[in-house]
């Protein structure tokens, strides 16, 4: 658990405790009358905030609004207005606190999980360039109909599926390029 401390405009105090755990579980399902056991990922997050050392909010969600009226956060049905500085300092200890919340477990999946998605994304660029151009979505998609129409006469059957603009732009997000 961390703590974060800071002073308001008018002066009130406000402390965050912020605890994160994120680890692997075994959960049994029944399916059917089968049971089932699986390895699960349970990510348990809890937030309480003090005013003047008295607590007025806590819950699971804390939600860091940037708008043009201002930094706010909210938090159930409370609503604070925050500096700049107070909202990247509540961003980077969630950030560690979630970071040191994570099992060695959970943090294997997640890596693995990252490996997949840099995976598939080099999968979409590649495929992506051997296209003679890259649609719109709404043209892939026409494209796709098209192609059943001809060569499934409109019924059901196997359309190579065509990339379009969104999904390529995803995948270089992914990649860094």
């Amino acid at each position: 658990m961390k703590t974060y401390t800071t002073k308001t405009a008018k002066g009130n105090e406000l402390r965050f405790e912020i605890s994160y755990n994120k680890e692997v579980v075994e959960v049994e399902r029944n399916l059917d009358g089968y049971i089932v056991t699986a390895n699960e990922v349970k990510e348990e997050q809890e937030i309480k905030l003090y005013v003047n050392g008295q607590l007025t909010a806590e819950g699971d969600y804390l939600y860091i609004d940037n708008n043009e009226n201002g930094i706010y956060i909210r938090m159930g049905n409370k609503a604070i207005t925050l500096t700049e500085e107070m909202a990247a300092d509540l961003n980077k200890i969630f950030a560690e606190v979630k970071e040191e919340g994570k099992s060695e477990e959970a943090k294997a999946i997640e890596n693995e999980e990252i490996e997949k998605e840099i995976e598939e994304a080099k999968a979409i660029v590649e495929r992506a360039e051997q296209q003679r151009d890259i649609p719109s979505s709404q043209e892939a998609r026409a494209r796709e109909k098209n192609r059943n129409n001809i060569f499934n006469e409109g019924g059901e059957g196997y359309v190579s599926h065509i990339i379009d603009k969104d999904e390529y732009n995803w995948a270089l997000k992914v990649l860094g390029k």
